[in-house]
């Protein structure tokens, strides 16, 4: 009689099991397309009810009291999940530099006939033709639109790159609240928040004895999103709970957020160290009290590390603010030989101009020469030109006096009246071109403040430097992305579900049922008999 209810047991208990398992399976396909589910398994071992006297076989039979369910596992591999997310964290990186670096390059604008080597080339051109007819009021307009052309150019590229580094990191005007680096703080904090509130709900769950499964699915796909803005450090502790570190800094600790990630704008007094990086982020605690005062030497990696790299000034690398400072170099160098060859003048050591470059004076019927005072370029703040140092390529722009009047730009150069130095030797000579070919010659020369390059020659070659490094930037995005797609199948291969295994399974668990309910019935009878013979 024992051994037949013994056997009801067993059997009722494999039934269970077996039935438990295919719900797992079950599970298992209805999720194979899930983002971030693990395959789940079930973990069994075999009962046993009694180990008392077992040397004798009819106790070592009864001992046996089936198979019971130990805990539903996952399928997880923390090497796989370690390596997914560092290369997660390089690939957001390379992918954060890609798209800006593009914007870069479409800020520049050299692919097509809106950048400044195509502006240069019109403003040499139109000097030429108007050396060949300095008297020629067509020439004349058209070079001073030409020149007009050159610092648009300039205007746009600059308020274009500013634009795009406003928008990453802001700038002096402390708009910090509405750049993409502030914006992924928030988000990056928000995810650390949702991962200690897992923690506690997976504490909860384990020490009640529960195989929170898809929390911890849910907690290992918040660490890969995670791992996209920072590289990360996981730690486990008791009780399934884990930490999370930035570099050594605990931002989580169990069911506590620890670390907030803060970009704020730099706080230094130097206008020059904020202009170079307006902002930085901080470590702090929930009450705003200060980890760690600045976090780029932890930011190694992920998107925050690229965009305070794009944001920043590091010297050798592709920034907006190194590109800037390339453009406002060339700007202020190109405006001074222009201005310097516009308004040239030699004196005999007391004051009195010698020779000077001249425009025309249209007030004379006939047009006559006088000596050429309006610069070129002059900043936008800047009427009568105090410093030259103060042009850049955002605030070029061309003399309102000449803009408004091109027969001052100065054509011709030659000497002063001894008797009168404030008037030229040779008013009537009105065909004089050498000023101008001195400005068409400007293509060709070399300029000590651009390197000893040309204007032109300065702009290939800040246009290659951008294509070489946007390029390498391109090729690293590409290959971290190879690789990550390889971890990234492998560690599929180990966690995700296969519907070949789970069918081969299925028939498996189908079968022991089918067994299992053979058996019991088999029992059944076996005991129904030995009942009715009692009677």
């Amino acid at each position: 009689m024992a051994s037949s209810i013994f056997g009801l047991y067993n059997s009722q208990r494999a039934l269970l099991v077996n039935q438990a398992a295919i719900n797992i399976i079950n599970n298992n396909i209805a999720n194979m397309n899930t983002e971030g589910y693990s395959k789940q398994r079930i973990e069994t071992s075999a009962l046993v009810v009694n180990q008392q006297n077992v040397y004798i076989p009819e106790n070592a039979v009864l001992s046996n009291g089936g198979v019971v369910i130990d805990q539903v596992t996952r399928n997880r591999d923390s090497f796989y999940d370690k390596y997914y997310r560092d290369e997660n964290s390089d690939y957001s990186y390379y992918e954060e530099l890609a798209t800006n670096s593009l914007s870069i390059e479409n800020a520049v604008n050299e692919l097509n006939d809106t950048g400044i080597t195509d502006a240069f080339d019109g403003f040499y051109t139109a000097a030429q033709q108007l050396s060949l007819n300095p008297t020629d009021s067509v020439a004349r307009t058209s070079f001073v639109e030409s020149a007009i052309t050159v610092a648009t150019r300039f205007n746009d590229i600059s308020d274009h790159l500013a634009d795009l580094r406003s928008q990453l990191v802001g700038d002096s005007t402390g708009d910090i609240e509405e750049t993409k680096l502030y914006l992924n703080c928030n988000l990056l904090n928000e995810k650390l928040d949702d991962v200690a509130q897992l923690n506690e709900s997976i504490i909860l769950s384990s020490v009640q004895g529960f195989a929170p499964n898809s929390l911890l699915d849910s907690r290992d796909k918040l660490l890969d999103e995670i791992s996209q803005y920072i590289p990360i450090t996981i730690v486990n502790n008791n009780n399934s709970n884990i930490s999370i570190k930035l570099g050594s800094i605990d931002l989580v600790r169990g069911a506590e957020h620890t670390g907030y990630l803060n970009a704020v704008q730099n706080p230094s007094s130097d206008p020059a160290v904020v202009a170079a990086n307006p902002a930085i982020v901080k470590i702090q605690t929930s009450s705003g009290v200060d980890i760690v005062s600045d976090a780029k030497s932890h930011l190694t990696t992920g998107k925050l590390a690229a965009i305070l790299e794009m944001g920043g000034s590091e010297s050798g690398k592709l920034t907006i603010n190194n590109m800037l400072t390339e453009l406002n170099k060339l700007a202020q160098s190109f405006a001074k030989e222009v201005n310097a060859i516009q308004t040239y003048t030699e004196d005999d050591g007391l004051g009195n101009i010698t020779v000077g470059s001249m425009s025309l004076d249209t007030g004379n019927n006939p047009p006559t020469l006088e000596l050429a005072t309006s610069p070129m370029f002059l900043d936008q703040d800047d009427e009568t030109l105090l410093d030259e140092n103060s042009i850049t390529a955002a605030n070029i722009r061309v003399n309102p006096e000449i803009a408004g009047d091109p027969f001052k730009v100065a054509t011709a150069r030659g000497e002063t009246d001894p008797t009168d130095r404030t008037q030229p030797l040779n008013p009537t000579y009105t065909g004089d071109n050498s000023n101008m070919l001195l400005v068409a010659q400007l293509r060709d020369k070399s300029v000590t403040t651009l390197n000893g390059a040309t204007t032109e020659s300065f702009v290939t070659a800040l246009i290659g430097n951008l294509g070489v490094k946007s390029e390498s930037i391109q090729n690293n995005f590409e290959t971290k992305g190879n690789i990550l797609d390889q971890v990234k199948a492998n560690r599929e291969s180990k966690i995700g579900v296969n519907l070949d295994e789970e069918l081969v399974d299925l028939v498996k668990y189908q079968r022991a049922y089918e067994a299992s309910a053979q058996i019991f019935n088999v029992t059944n009878e076996i005991l129904q008999k030995i009942i009715s013979l009692a009677d």
